[in-house]
């Protein structure tokens, strides 16, 4: 259904909440139709009830901006293709830790000695044993990680560019 065409729906003054990566290809903009949309963003309107899921070309009209939301996709795509850069890296394991040496920096995964399921990071000066305030586990170590890494690496990056 074509959006565009509602009366009660807004064209103009929307704001966009978050871009998000489906991996996918196979979803559709609920503004105007297309099919095939991988990244989503995510509008909202004060006027309007609901949030809708648009590509990128419909954001731009929605927002009346032809820059930020094509750099708020291209930002999460080079995010992506660093998280997936940082995945295929091998970790030295050692004794009491796993390291990888990333960047010129290092980041290391060691386990929890009480809890033996849960895990800590360690990067920088700084020792991670919760994240978003759950315990990291197993299954999600490796991309919390990355996640640690890309703000302490860009925070500090950040800081020597000023």
């Amino acid at each position: 259904m074509n959006q565009w065409n509602q009366p009660d729906v807004p064209h103009k003054g929307w704001s966009c909440v978050a871009v998000h990566d489906n991996e996918t290809a196979e979803h559709k903009c609920e503004m105007c139709g297309q099919e095939d949309i991988r990244y989503e963003h995510e509008m909202e309107h004060i006027e309007y009830p609901q949030r809708l899921i648009v590509g990128c070309v419909c954001a731009e009209k929605m927002e009346n901006d032809y820059v930020n939301p094509r750099q708020r996709e291209t930002k999460l795509k080079n995010e992506i293709k660093r998280k997936q850069n940082f995945m295929k890296q091998t970790w030295r394991k050692t004794p009491k830790a796993r390291i990888l040496r990333y960047k010129g920096k290092e980041i290391a995964i060691v386990s929890n000695k009480f809890y033996k399921k849960n895990y800590g990071i360690i990067c920088g000066n700084k020792i991670y044993w919760t994240y978003n305030d759950k315990p990291i586990l197993a299954k999600t170590v490796r991309d919390i990680a990355f996640e640690i890494f890309e703000k302490e690496y860009y925070l500090e990056k950040t800081k020597t560019n000023r």
